[in-house]
C-alpha cells in the first residue's frame, strides 16, 4: 500500500500489499459517499490477481451508486467520456450507447421538423443553436447522475496508445472537482510503459489521494477461480503456495480443465483428488504463465531432481530463473502430468486415458494406504503392544489381508516369522494360504518374488507353498537392461525391483563401467530411490546397510572411474 496521510490506525500502511479484506475497510473510508470531499484512489496489482473481481464484488455489497468503465482499447478522451456517461444510466455500456444514440437521433428528427416549420423565419443559425443546446442538456443530465457516485476506471495500462495518460488523469480530476464524483483507478502499474510510469509519478500527488498495492493469497485466488470444482481447492492450493501462484485467471483455466475431465469427486478418495488437482494446477501454471522465473510446461515435465542436483553443483554455470524455481518445489512428473499437458495443448480430452490414469492414482492410493496400515501394525509390535500377542496378531492379520495385492515375499516371511514366534500358528498359515492364492490367481512366478531370505520361524510350510507357484518363463532382466529402461522413465516396477535386489556390488561396478552415459543419471537416481524405499519401509532381512549400488559408486569414485557421473553429487542427492 502506498502513502496515506491519515492517523486512523485501521489504515496502517504496509509495503507488502493489502489483502482484499483489509482493502474493504480502507475503501469504505476513502469512498464514503457521505464525505464532503470526494477522493481519488489507485489500486494496483498484477494481471489476474482478482482486482476487478474484488471491485465488482465490493460495489455489489457496499455501493448503491457506482459506475465501472474499462479503458481497454479506448482511443481518445471523448470516447472515455461517452463510456462514463453511458454507464451513468446504470445499464450495460453497449445498451447505453445504443439508447443514447437513438435518443440523439430522435432529438435530431425533432430539430429538423422544427427547422421545416420555421424555414421562413429569419435566423438560420437557430438549428445549430437548438442542436447544441439539446446536446448540452443531455450531457449535463448524465453528469448530474455522478454527483457523490463512484466511478471506477479499469485497465489503465491497456488503453490505446492514442489516449495520453495526462488526458485520463485530467478527466479524473474533472470528475472529482466539477461533478463531485469519487474515482477508483484500477491498474497494473508494473505493466505501464516507462514514459507512463514517469508521468504517473509526476501527477500522483496532484491527482491521487491514496495508492493501494493489491495482494491476494494463493488460497483466495484458488477459491475465486475454482467455482465449478471446489473439491480441487486443497490440492491446487498446496501447489500454488509452493510457487506463489495468485493469478485468478490461471485458476479459472484449471477449473475449466477439471470440468472437461468429468471427474466425480464423490467416488474418489481425497488424496487422489488432491493429486489430480495438483497435477492440473502445475501444468496450467507452467503453460499459461509468462514470467521468466516460471518454467514452461515442457521444462516442468522434464524436471529431474537428480539432474538438477548435478547442475546445481556446477559452480561455473549460471542457473536460469526458472531453474531456481524448479529447485524449490516438490515436483515429480508422472503420466497424468503428460496427459494433462496433452489436453491443455491440444484441447482434446481422451476420456479413456484419463480414466486409466485416475485408476493408476487410485491403485497408488490403495498401496500407500495398505503400507501405512502394515507399518502401523509393526509399530505396535515394536512399541507398546510388544507383550500383547493377541492384540498385535489381530492388527497384523487385518493389515496384511488389506495389503495382499502389494505384498512382497519378505513382508510375508517377516509377518509369518513373528506370528510363529508368538505361537499363532493357525493365523500364520492362514496368511500364507491367502497370499499364495492371490499370487497363483495373478500368475506370479516364484522367480519374480526374488531371492529374499525366508525367516527361520516361517518354517517349511511357506517353502512348500512357494514351490507350488509356476516357474518364470521369461528371462530375468540384467542390471544393464534395467538401467536402460529406467533411463527413459521415472519410477520402477516389481520386475525391476527384483533384479536390483539380486544385483551385487561387483555386478553394479561391471555394469556402470560398460554402460552408455546417456540417460544414466535418471536411471541411477531411480535405482537409488528404490533402494531407499526398501530401507525406509523396514523390510525384514535386508542383507545390506548401504545399498550395493552406492557401494559400487563409492568404489568407482575412489578409482576415478566414470568421472562424468559426478559420484559425489550422486551420493549427496
Amino acid at each position: 500500500m502506498g502513502f496515506m496521510e491519515n492517523d486512523d490506525p485501521s489504515l496502517e500502511i504496509t509495503k507488502k500489499g493489502i489483502s482484499p479484506a483489509e482493502l474493504d475497510d480502507a475503501i469504505r473510508y476513502w469512498l464514503d459517499q457521505n464525505k464532503e470531499t470526494p477522493s481519488v484512489v489507485a489500486i494496483s496489482g498484477p494481471w489476474g490477481s482478482g482486482k476487478t473481481y474484488w471491485w465488482k464484488h465490493f460495489i455489489e455489497s457496499e455501493l448503491t451508486r457506482s459506475v465501472y468503465v474499462s479503458l481497454f482499447g479506448i482511443s481518445d478522451v471523448k470516447e472515455l467520456e461517452q463510456r462514463v456517461l453511458a454507464a451513468s444510466f446504470g445499464v450495460d455500456v453497449p445498451l447505453d450507447e445504443e439508447r443514447i444514440g437513438k435518443g440523439f437521433q430522435s432529438i435530431g428528427k425533432l430539430v429538423k421538423i422544427g427547422a421545416d416549420v420555421f424555414k421562413d423565419v429569419p435566423g438560420s443559425g437557430v438549428l445549430n443553436a437548438i442542436e447544441g443546446y439539446v446536446g448540452s442538456v443531455v450531457r449535463d443530465a448524465a453528469y448530474s447522475r455522478l454527483n457523490r457516485a463512484v466511478v471506477a476506471i479499469d485497465d489503465l495500462e491497456r488503453r490505446s496508445s492514442t489516449l495520453a495518460l495526462e488526458q485520463v488523469l485530467g478527466f479524473v480530476s474533472r470528475l472529482r472537482e466539477v461533478w463531485n464524483a469519487s474515482v477508483v483507478l484500477i491498474l497494473n502499474e508494473v505493466r505501464l510503459k516507462t514514459e507512463d510510469k514517469t508521468r504517473l509519478d509526476e501527477f500522483r500527488e496532484k491527482v491521487i489521494d491514496c495508492d493501494f498495492q493489491f495482494a491476494i493469497a494463493p488460497s483466495t485466488a484458488a477459491e475465486i477461480g475454482l467455482k465449478s470444482n471446489p473439491w480441487a481447492l486443497r490440492g491446487a492450493t498446496n501447489f500454488a503456495e509452493q510457487v506463489g501462484l495468485c493469478n485468478v485467471r490461471i485458476f479459472q483455466r484449471v477449473d475449466s480443465i477439471l470440468s472437461r475431465l468429468v471427474v466425480n469427486p464423490a467416488t474418489i478418495p481425497e488424496p487422489v483428488l488432491d493429486r489430480l488437482a495438483n497435477s492440473v494446477t502445475g501444468i496450467a501454471w507452467a503453460h499459461f504463465s509468462r514470467a521468466s522465473h516460471v518454467p514452461t510446461a515442457e521444462q516442468l515435465l522434464q524436471f529431474n531432481s537428480f539432474a538438477a542436483g548435478v547442475k546445481a553443483a556446477d559452480k561455473n554455470r549460471n542457473r536460469e530463473p526458472y531453474e531456481e524455481t524448479l529447485s524449490k518445489i516438490r515436483w515429480i512428473p508422472d503420466s497424468m502430468d503428460n496427459l494433462v499437458y496433452e489436453i491443455v495443448a491440444s484441447g482434446r480430452v481422451p476420456s479413456e486415458e484419463v480414466n486409466k490414469q485416475i485408476q493408476a492414482y487410485l491403485l497408488d492410493h490403495k498401496r500407500n494406504d495398505s503400507s501405512s496400515r502394515m507399518q502401523a501394525a509393526w509399530d505396535m509390535y515394536w512399541s507398546t503392544l510388544r507383550d500383547n500377542a493377541n492384540d498385535f496378531s489381530e492388527a497384523l492379520s487385518s493389515a496384511y489381508v488389506e495389503h495382499i495385492p502389494f505384498s512382497s515375499l519378505n513382508e510375508l516371511s517377516g509377518a509369518v516369522d513373528i506370528l510363529e514366534k508368538l505361537e499363532k500358528h493357525e493365523l500364520a498359515r492362514e496368511l500364507v494360504d491367502k497370499q499364495i492364492d492371490w499370487w497363483k490367481a495373478n500368475d506370479v512366478s516364484r522367480e519374480r518374488l526374488g531371492t529374499w531370505h525366508i525367516g527361520f520361524s516361517a518354517g517349511s510350510y511357506l517353502e512348500t507353498k512357494l514351490a507350488q507357484l509356476s516357474p518364470d518363463t521369461k528371462s530375468p532382466l540384467t542390471p544393464a537392461e534395467v538401467l536402460t529402461l529406467l533411463s527413459n522413465k521415472s519410477g520402477w516396477g516389481a520386475s525391476e525391483e527384483t533384479v536390483l535386489l539380486r544385483t551385487s556390488k561387483s555386478e553394479w561396478i561391471d555394469t556402470l563401467e560398460n554402460f552408455d552415459l546417456a540417460g544414466i543419471g535418471t536411471a541411477i537416481s531411480s535405482v537409488r530411490s528404490c533402494y531407499a524405499h526398501i530401507k525406509a519401509n523396514k523390510r525384514p532381512y535386508v542383507p545390506w546397510e548401504t545399498s550395493p549400488l552406492d557401494e559400487a559408486l563409492v568404489e568407482l569414485g575412489a578409482r576415478s572411474k566414470i568421472a562424468q557421473l559426478r559420484v559425489d553429487v550422486l551420493l549427496r542427492d
